[in-house]
Formats: C-alpha cells, structure tokens, sequence
C-alpha cells in the first residue's frame, strides 16, 4: 500500500504517486496515459508500465479520504513500442504504446476506434506512428482494429473541433456520399457540416448543447437557417456511436431529395 498525503489530490497527482511508487523508469500507462494525453476516459486503474518488472496485482494507492485505487505494474511487451513522453511532468507512454494498452484492456470494442480518431484528431499520431501499427504484428488483443484504423485517412480532421464531429465525419467518409465542408462559416453562424450545392446541414450536439438556454439558442438558429433555405438534419453522440446505420440513410435521403445525383457503381 503506497499513501498519499495532502487533502486537495488531483487525477494527476495519483498518477504521479502510482509512477513513483513503481521504481525507476516506470511510466504511465492504459486509461491513465490515455486521459493524461487527452483521448480517452480514466478507468480508474493507476496503470503503470516498466521495462524491467514482472507484472503485479494487489498493490494500491491509499488516499487521505480513506479510499484507494488499484496500481498494476506491467513489463513492456515489446520494445517497438516503448516511446516515453512526459506530459505535465508526468513520465507516460506515448500515444501509440497506449493505443496498444487499451487494444489488450478493451479488445475490437467500438471505444477503441473512437480512441483512436480522437488521438489522430488532436494530432497526437504522425505518419511513423501509424506505420508502426501498419507494420509488426504485434499481435495484441484489438490489434488488428488498431491496424485497420491506421490504414485509414479521413479527410478534413483536421477541421472538427470535437470527437462527435471527427466520430460523424469518419462516419460519412466510409461512404459513396459527397463530404462536407466542415466548421463552414454562415453569416454569424459555424455550422458543424454543410453541403453547399444541396444546402444541406448536419449539426452533431454533444455536451456542450446541454441546457435550456443553449438549446434555445440552437432552436432559433435553425429556425433562421430553414427561413435562409437551407435544410438541418441534428444529430447526438449516441446516434453517432449507437445506431449510425440508421443515420446514414436519413443524410442519404435529404441529399437526394435535394438535388443530389449517386455516382454510377455498384449497388448504385
């Protein structure tokens, strides 16, 4: 059992206290490093990784509120992915071994995916990362999302501003549907996505679109644009990551019903 002292304790400062608590050159690790880099959400695990020690369970992080995390101490697998990085100070694994992390902790499950695009999205992984996950086998469970996710570009993410915006446009880029114009400027407006030639916008609301005022705000925004001739389809991040085979034919339909042509192929 490793203590902390001190009453105003922080994520970060638990974190710390796990990497110290596990010796030298520990680092960081799993949900942890994921939440410390921005993509994903602390699962409440201190997960820590070493090049040296052999995996322990049963050892925890005691707070002086009386309550304690759990601290799993893991070796290295393999050396391809042992990149330190320090953020906040804290000694972590940088974003291509934690992707890997939670490939073993989470398997092919959807969240790995949105991980994923998240990270891409902040521009935490460049061309050599990705060529690593392309490259080696490594054989993890969930690799084979992470490989499949790295062979994929989306176009314009560097655009969106939040993960449901990159989630929607990864959505529609895997389709025959023409891409939108993304965070396009209208009058005093920054709509989400806009097909200019069918006037048609997609607005995806996520917390930020929580509240009575806002939502008022966002009636009478679209209000504005329907009088302006355009047409709004609003979407949640649950239809996004729950039922997106349902939303893809109702932003098919308001397409063609507006003007739009499918390029001649297959199933078209």
């Amino acid at each position: 059992m490793y203590a902390l002292a001190g009453t105003s304790l922080t994520d970060k400062s638990i974190w710390m206290a796990g990497v110290l608590a596990s010796g030298s050159g520990a680092m960081l690790a799993g949900t942890a490093a994921a939440e410390l880099h921005g993509f994903a959400n602390w699962n409440g695990i201190v997960d820590v990784r070493r090049r040296t020690s052999v995996q322990t369970h049963g050892k925890r992080i005691q707070l002086p509120s009386g309550q304690s995390r759990p601290l799993l101490i893991r070796r290295f697998r393999k050396a391809a992915l042992r990149e330190a990085v320090s953020v906040d100070g804290i000694p972590a694994t940088g974003p291509v071994q934690t992707l890997y992390d939670l490939a073993e902790i989470w398997g092919g499950q959807a969240r790995l995916k949105w991980a994923f695009i998240e990270a891409d999205r902040l521009g935490l992984l460049d061309e050599s990362g990705t060529d690593r996950m392309i490259g080696p086998n490594f054989g993890f469970k969930g690799a084979g999302e992470l490989r499949k996710r790295a062979r994929i570009k989306i176009p314009r993410l560097e655009l969106t501003d939040t993960a449901l915006e990159a989630l929607t446009l990864d959505l529609l880029a895997g389709t025959d549907l023409p891409l939108p114009e993304v965070n396009k400027p209208e009058g005093s407006y920054r709509l989400d996505f806009v097909f200019v030639e069918q006037r048609l916008i997609i607005e995806v609301d996520g917390g930020s679109h929580q509240g009575l005022a806002k939502r008022l705000d966002d009636h009478e925004r679209e209000n504005q644009l329907v009088r302006g001739g355009w047409s709004v389809l609003r979407f949640a991040w649950w239809d996004m990551t729950e039922r997106p085979l349902e939303v893809l034919p109702l932003i098919r339909e308001a397409l063609l019903a507006r003007g739009w042509v499918p390029p001649e192929g297959p199933g078209n």
